[in-house]
């Protein structure tokens, strides 16, 4: 026995030799959905489609940018800086143009940095950009002893004879300035280029 119509779901009552009654639930050109009672065949066609609706719900919303209002587009960019052939790592990159909104990232170890729009939004607006690139390294005091001991004493006279310590880049002042750096980018898409920054130095800043 068969309730329902050929355009919407169906229950199908069968009876065995044994007189049990088993039902299945029919849905047009799909899969059937049986138990050994109406209620829980019921129940499993209901969870079966709850399911397939909570799925939906989360891939979509997993795959929207959630950025707040009156921010542009923003599409992946990727860049990977070098210096005399070698990977930069630990180097500081921004982008400069008209855009109001800050773009940068840091490189890793293989001098690949993916760029964040306010340092949490992934991807950079569409423009024309130039590249700065920084990366600084100052002068290290030996360890501080313990205060009190005769070898923190030792430590003060030493640190007081010391010149005040220097910082230096680690990347050619050309490029961390965007008025000088001859780094430009020009963002119309999804983007991954490779820049190269140039010579190592350890110039005095």
């Amino acid at each position: 026995m068969v309730f329902g119509g050929p355009s919407v779901p169906s229950m199908e009552v069968k009876v065995n030799r044994y007189r049990k009654y088993s039902y299945r639930i029919q849905e047009p050109g799909t899969e059937r959905y049986s138990a050994q009672s109406p209620a829980l065949c019921v129940i499993c066609y209901i969870m079966k489609k709850t399911f397939i609706l909570l799925f939906l719900v989360t891939l979509i919303g997993c795959t929207k940018t959630n950025v707040p209002d009156g921010f542009p587009k923003l599409v992946s960019v990727t860049l990977t800086l070098t210096q005399d052939g070698m990977p930069l790592s630990g180097a500081i990159v921004s982008l400069a143009g008209d855009s109001q909104f800050s773009v940068g990232g840091v490189t890793d170890d293989k001098g690949n940095v993916i760029l964040y729009t306010h340092g949490q939004h992934k991807g950079a607006p569409l423009g024309k950009f130039k590249v700065r690139i920084a990366k600084t390294e100052s002068d290290s005091a030996p360890p501080e002893p313990l205060p009190g001991t005769p070898e923190h004493d030792a430590w003060m006279k030493e640190m007081e004879k010391r010149p005040p310590p220097k910082t230096y880049t680690l990347v050619e002042k050309q490029y961390t300035q965007a008025e000088t750096t001859p780094l430009e980018l020009d963002v119309t898409g999804p983007l991954t280029q490779t820049l190269n920054v140039g010579k190592v130095v350890k110039e005095v800043l």
